[in-house]
């Protein structure tokens, strides 16, 4: 048997350092966009939890949003490739298979003294409640179908998806599995990119309880596919490679997700979120191009260089005088006041087309504004 080469395809992985200074100013995190633990439950016979209609919206958007827990958060972005999906005959999507084992290290280095320290993802292990995982995270919950031939109704229908073990206590074993996994999770499209959907399963909580003050924090976070559950997609060296990855290096069988992010001081008293909104810009136009230039001009604040640059990108989008908004048969909630026909140009205070707008009342009460 041959020796494997693997392709290293880089991935983005992102932090946020969350202290009890933060909690403190009463940041909150948002909960994952569905708990199906919040679905009706028969854990006993004659013992039913949550009595509530066994509906989509009772799992989604049950939970209101909490502390978010103290430590460092990894979030890392699968490639693009894997998002993808394509269309079947039946009209159904199918997504490509991610993977599902993930070594994240960490590296704490502080007066020259680094200290290493190594977890294992499963991203598809199923674990039945009551667990408490990844630390003080909201768990990742899967829904889980009824089993056939049930004669007695008694079940439990969801699990908790993803754990983490240290390295020198983790080895393969044979568990239940949620299959297949795909960047969609259950099905939801934005499971994989919203960090509380997935913080167990393509993200890692760091409690960062042995960790000191001023320690610079690496970390570095790969992932592979076990070849059971989960068949890397290049596992018979394909001549093509998929996904638009591309080798120069000869035939390849082992695919290696690969990310780090670094530079990162630990300070467990520092308030790094903040709850304050921020300020909103907005600019209206009878086009969404004509409203962007407008706003890229405006943002530009007269410097010279920047004016110039906005200029040539945006004066194809204002290649006309503006005019009226178009009509409508609905009647009109705003009134535009133009500035006059003026042809379209740069200035050092910003375009010339800017519009003044102001909300009508309604013609009778009652008359919705939108």
């Amino acid at each position: 048997m041959s020796p494997s080469t693997a392709l290293i395809v880089p991935m983005d992985v992102a932090a946020l350092c969350a202290t009890t200074a933060d909690n403190a100013n009463r940041v909150t995190m948002t909960p994952p966009m569905a708990d199906f633990s919040q679905l009706p439950q028969i854990p006993q016979l004659n013992e039913t939890i949550n009595l509530t209609p066994y509906l989509a919206t009772t799992a989604m958007g049950a939970t209101e949003p909490g502390p978010i827990p103290a430590g460092v958060h990894l979030h890392w972005a699968l490639p693009a490739g894997l998002t993808v999906g394509k269309p079947n005959a039946d009209g159904t999507m199918e997504f490509p298979l991610v993977p599902n084992r993930w070594l994240v290290s960490r590296f704490a280095i502080q007066n020259g003294t680094v200290t290493p320290d190594f977890v294992v993802i499963e991203s598809d292990r199923l674990s039945p409640p009551p667990a408490t995982l990844n630390g003080s995270m909201a768990p990742v919950t899967v829904p889980l179908p009824l089993p056939p031939n049930v004669t007695t109704p008694k079940y439990i229908n969801y699990a908790y998806l993803g754990s983490m073990t240290p390295l020198k206590h983790w080895k393969e074993t044979t568990s239940d599995r949620f299959k297949p996994l795909t960047a969609v999770g259950f099905g939801e499209q934005t499971f994989a990119s919203f960090y509380p959907n997935c913080s167990s399963v393509f993200g890692f909580f760091d409690p960062a309880a042995n960790l000191s003050s001023g320690q610079t924090l690496l970390y570095h976070v790969a992932g592979w596919y076990d070849g059971t559950d989960a068949v890397d997609p290049l596992a018979h060296a394909p001549s093509t490679l998929p996904y638009g990855w591309t080798c120069s290096d000869g035939p390849v069988d082992v695919t290696v997700l690969s990310g780090f992010i670094g530079g990162i001081v630990w300070d467990p008293e520092a308030s790094n979120l903040s709850m304050t909104a921020n300020e909103l810009t907005a600019a209206i136009g009878s086009s969404t191009a004509e409203a962007l230039s407008t706003l890229l001009a405006n943002l530009a604040g007269g410097a010279p260089q920047t004016v110039a640059a906005t200029k040539r990108c945006s004066m194809p989008c204002n290649c006309r005088c503006l005019g009226r908004p178009a009509k409508s048969s609905r009647p009109p909630e705003w009134s535009f006041t133009p500035p006059g026909s003026m042809p379209c140009r740069a200035a050092a205070a910003g375009y010339c087309n800017r519009w003044t707008a102001a909300r009508r009342r309604p013609s009778r009460p009652g008359l919705p504004i939108w």
